[in-house]
């Protein structure tokens, strides 16, 4: 997905991590995030093989260039996009949908140790082969709720409540200034 400007910044600095060189946090504009719930009569499992031309399994992600489709619990996932509008080829399903995106913010850890990194301070183990074949998951880092997703090892996506993403901002600084 394409980084857009941002238009509102939550975070108070971005770029370089002041105690690990090669380690950057910013914030990547993503204008669609919804929460995808099935209902009676619309799975998301039917949605999956409809936009992803496959099916969706737990703890695990689906992706297209525009749109990444995470799932966490049976029925329900998280969409993201790079447009505000819901996909159009997903029309038939924007009832199950439910814009989440103001509630949210996301940054991007960049680093070839970004993994590493962040392997050293949440609540599971990053480097384990199921998780990093899965390329996502939701986790603890300190007393932050996140969920993580990657294309790549060295760009991981963060996900956090909007309201607290410029602390977690800050934790992050501070933690990189220990690590080594």
């Amino acid at each position: 997905m394409p980084d857009l400007a941002i238009k509102n910044p939550v975070l108070e600095a971005s770029g370089d991590l002041p105690g690990y060189p090669g380690l950057c946090l910013n914030e990547v504009a993503g204008d669609g995030l919804w929460s995808m719930q099935s209902s009676e009569t619309l799975k998301l499992e039917a949605f999956a093989s409809i936009v992803f031309k496959q099916h969706t399994k737990m703890g695990a992600m689906l992706a297209t260039d525009e749109l990444r489709l995470i799932q966490f619990a049976p029925g329900k996932a998280y969409l993201f996009s790079d447009q505000c509008q819901f996909p159009g080829k997903a029309a038939d399903f924007e009832t199950i949908a439910t814009d989440i995106s103001h509630g949210f913010c996301q940054l991007l850890l960049s680093g070839d140790d970004a993994l590493k990194f962040l392997n050293a301070y949440t609540t599971v183990d990053l480097e384990d082969e199921a998780i990093t074949t899965a390329r996502c998951l939701r986790t603890r880092l300190g007393q932050y709720a996140i969920t993580l997703w990657w294309d790549k090892l060295s760009d991981i996506h963060i996900l956090v409540d909007r309201s607290l993403a410029r602390s977690l901002g800050s934790y992050l600084q501070r933690l990189s200034m220990r690590w080594f």
